[in-house]
């Protein structure tokens, strides 16, 4: 099933919002309602929230209902507001139900009685609702009846057609639309405050199965039910929302931003437990940005970082980071971290553009748009300059204004400019209305053949975009306008085109594309979806007979058929699945798209077929396995996908991916099946440090946190284990334990005297989960190792200094060039690298202001100094 998401308000369709909704309410006040509704919410915590069209429009309702009390300014508060007036309050609801219900008192006494019971407890009703509508397993109204019939009293009958009786009622409240199947909830975000409610008043004070709940709300289904169960529990009287805060910050990156979100959430948390979770979220943007601040010298530790960086991925990291400290409007605690950040010299600049975005949330976008203006001026590089000028255009909420032009135009015309950042100038042109500018800049995108794939997208949306607005034929143009086009970038103009409404062009691209032998899978799915859409069933006939003559059909056809499929073109083809099945050559993904279209053309359940055909083939290696495990289970053939995934745990030709989706089907099914998978590692045929390497690996994609730590840490220390096996215990420790365990980690490797390249791998893994202060413990131990090689020293110092640390340099490597036990070598090699620290430091006055009183801070005396 598709999942749709409603894009959240821009300011001036929140504006626009505002002034339709007052003016159905009353003509005659709505200018000046709607502007005291905009200045309520733009003023408030609800500036943030009011993007989401379902709270504007509850903020809406709520205003309207009582436009004398303040909004609230929570999700919670919002949504409790609105099922008042919809359920609890029959005045403000406007509704008749007492009215309706004494119509039937004289001539349906039967009907009357039951119905003023369920009108009464309409409230547990509709909880019990909201709490089956998460699990999902039957029909919400089943879940109405059940509840009607398990708690009536003996004196109220059931008489026939009662159903309709409930049904009406529950209509009533204004909470339920009728569907096809039944009810359904006006918005399931609803029925999560509601299921969110009940839960947090049976969850105990001590909150015994908390680390459960944790792993809820790490999936993305359940995050806004969780952190709604979550925050409504520390509101009950005797419970300690720090409680929650802290036991998420002993976890990794993810728990620390559902910490963030949490606070965001509650009203209750203690200043103390707040300043922790911002700390954290800060550390965690430095641990985010490391690959962006990394500089290149060739060292040893560069082995890690082979490839080139992209910008944009290392800004999504920090992004999301700054994402969350958003959230934390009028914190004034997390405003001065944020100017912290945005003033210091040493941190990378991704981090102090994301701290600027934060604030103009957590504060006020004016002084945000000042501090941005202030820090332009630093922007060293193309995408800088050009991220700089969107945040101020964005603040400014205008059109591009001198200063901007001037520093996209800077970008523009640096030779360091790249297709990354000429893609991100010609979104940031067309989004302000500068077309002209935007086509120009990709142009330039589309003919470059260095282009990102990302990039030509952007560059072809942007093109085909400017054709269809000049009604122009792309016929004559294409051509000329995408020079360079392989097939995958020819189906993502063919999407374009088609998206524009060029539909015969479109399909005579597609047709291009499928025609190519040489075609990408990429670029065959994309084709084959555009052409399947708009046609006939004779068309669809004829586009499987071409397909089907395709000289690589036999490789193609599982993914081309999943699209055919799940675009609606052809029901699922079973007959073609089976023979993917039994076909010895099918490849492990060809295998997991054929089971997928066998489950979807098999309602009856039962797919004991389908293991037969899978148990006669030859076989099946721990990629098929996993692939085939993971659609069984979502599928809904849990044992059955327990059964296939089980020996990839033992299969010693098992890799990380195989054994990341095997574990997770397994951490589906009961405990005592996962203790079994377990305890199968000890009776496989893997060599003893094999099973001790797979054995942590299973504990912690089990989420067996407890049983990790000894066994890892023992790993960990021994220098005779490979390179590839560290990394895999070191990544399955943190991924199990989180921060719980870098104390231990830190002090355990230290005592151990592991080798510098692998403390820096610990290091950098520790900062990635925002465990800073363990990182800086650690590369501060690096620099300070004997014999280390200046350029691993320069590396390790860098880590430092981006992390807003180099005075624990200094100090660091003053301890050890003045260490009269240390060799000469040793204490020159200290004094080299602190006269670089001091001499790089961009804080300290320059030279030309050096007096004898003034010795001391002055950067190149210091350096001297430091030399001699």
């Amino acid at each position: 099933m598709g999942v749709c998401h409603i894009e959240p308000f821009e300011p001036e369709e929140l504006k626009l919002f505002a002034k339709r909704w007052f003016l159905s309410q009353d003509p005659i006040t709505a200018e000046q309602r709607s502007a005291e509704f905009l200045q309520q919410v733009s003023d408030s915590r609800l500036k943030d929230l009011v993007r989401n069209p379902l709270l504007a429009s509850i903020a809406a309702v709520a205003s309207t209902r009582e436009p004398d009390l303040p909004l609230p300014t929570n999700r919670v508060d919002l949504y409790q507001r609105f099922y008042d007036y919809l359920v609890t309050d029959e005045e403000a609801s406007g509704r008749a139900t007492p009215v309706e219900l004494r119509r039937l008192e004289h001539g349906q006494p039967a009907r009357y009685k039951l119905a003023q019971w369920v009108h009464d407890h309409r409230i547990e009703i509709i909880d019990a609702m909201a709490i089956e509508r998460l699990g999902a397993d039957t029909q919400i109204t089943d879940a109405a009846y059940a509840w009607v019939q398990k708690n009536r009293p003996t004196d109220i009958n059931l008489p026939p057609g009662w159903e309709e009786v409930l049904d009406r009622l529950l209509i009533d409240t204004g909470m339920f639309v009728y569907e096809s199947s039944g009810l359904r909830f006006l918005h399931h975000t609803l029925a999560e405050f509601l299921a969110a409610r009940a839960h947090a008043s049976t969850i105990p004070s001590d909150f015994p199965k908390m680390k459960e709940w944790f792993e809820r709300g790490l999936k993305p289904s359940e995050r806004n039910f969780v952190l709604m169960t979550l925050a409504l529990w520390g509101r009950v009287a005797g419970n300690e929302i720090e409680l929650v805060l802290r036991g998420l910050l002993e976890g990794g990156r993810e728990e620390a931003l559902l910490a963030g979100s949490l606070l965001a959430e509650s009203e209750t948390a203690g200043v103390g437990a707040s300043r922790l979770v911002v700390d954290r979220l800060v550390d965690l943007a430095f641990g985010s940005a490391l690959d962006g601040a990394h500089v290149y010298t060739f060292s040893s530790f560069d082995s890690a970082y082979r490839g080139p960086i992209r910008i944009a991925g290392t800004m999504s990291r920090v992004d999301r980071v700054f994402s969350i400290v958003s959230l934390l409007i009028g914190n004034q605690y997390a405003s001065l971290r944020l100017r912290e950040l945005i003033a210091g010299n040493d941190i990378p600049f991704i981090i102090r553009l994301g701290a600027v975005g934060a604030l103009s949330a957590v504060a006020t976008v004016d002084e945000a748009a000042q501090l941005l203006h202030s820090l332009s001026f630093h922007a060293d590089q193309p995408m800088m300059q050009a991220i700089a000028a969107a945040g101020l255009i964005e603040m400014r909420n205008g059109p591009i204004g001198e200063y901007e032009r001037s520093l996209i135009d800077g970008a523009l015309a640096d030779p360091r400019c790249d297709s990354e950042t000429r893609a991100a100038i010609a979104d940031l042109y067309m989004e302000s209305g500068n077309k002209e500018e935007a086509v120009a800049v990709a142009r330039i995108v589309a003919s470059d053949d260095g282009a990102h794939l990302s990039e030509f997208r952007i560059a072809a949306k942007i093109i085909v975009s400017d054709l269809r607005d000049r009604d122009q034929n792309p016929k004559e143009s294409i051509r000329d306008l995408f020079p360079r086009m392989t097939s995958t970038h020819q189906a993502e103009v063919t999407r374009e085109l088609f998206n524009a409404g060029y539909i015969e062009y479109a399909h005579e691209l597609a047709d291009a594309v499928i025609a190519d032998a040489e075609s990408s899978s990429p670029a065959l799915s994309i084709a084959v979806e555009l052409r399947s859409k708009e046609s006939n069933p004779g068309q669809i006939e004829i586009l499987l007979s071409t397909l089907k003559r395709r000289p690589s059909w036999d490789s193609e056809r599982s993914g081309i058929l999943t699209v055919l499929m799940e675009s609606g073109a052809i029901a699922p083809p079973v007959e073609d699945a089976v023979q993917i099945l039994r076909d010895p050559s099918s490849q492990p993904f060809d295998i997991e798209q054929a089971i997928n279209i066998w489950i979807a053309g098999h309602s009856s359940g039962d797919v004991q077929e389908l293991m037969d055909i899978l148990a006669a083939r030859p076989y099946m290696n721990a990629w098929a396995r996993a692939n085939a495990s993971a659609a069984l289970a979502e599928g809904g053939h849990l044992e059955e996908a327990v059964a296939i995934a089980r020996p990839v745990i033992t299969d010693p030709m098992t890799d990380g991916f195989d054994l990341d989706r095997a574990a997770a089907v397994i951490r589906q099914a009961p405990e005592s099946v996962q203790n079994e998978a377990i305890r199968s590692i000890s009776e496989s045929i893997l060599d003893e440090e094999q099973k001790r390497v797979r054995s942590i690996e299973v504990l912690a994609l089990l989420g067996n946190s407890e049983s990790v730590p000894d066994i890892a840490l023992e790993i960990l220390q021994d220098r005779t284990i490979d390179d590839r096996k560290f990394s895999s215990v070191l990544e399955s420790l943190i991924k199990a334990c989180g921060v719980s365990v870098a104390e231990r980690l830190v002090t355990a490797l230290i005592d151990e005297q592991v080798p510098p390249l692998r403390l820096f791998q610990v290091a950098d893994s520790l900062a990635t989960i925002g465990a800073l202060p363990h990182a800086v413990h650690l590369w501060k131990h690096i620099i300070s190792s004997y014999g280390l090689p200046p350029l691993d020293a320069f590396t390790t110092l860098t880590r430092l200094i981006n992390t807003d640390h180099r005075r624990v340099a200094i100090n660091a490597l003053q301890m050890l060039a003045n260490d009269e036990n240390q060799n000469s070598r040793e204490i020159v090699r200290a004094r080299g690298l602190l006269a670089w620290l001091i001499f790089s430091d961009p804080t300290l006055p320059p030279c030309s202001a050096c007096t004898q009183e003034a010795k001391e801070e002055c950067r190149i005396c210091l350096a001297i100094n430091a030399v001699t």
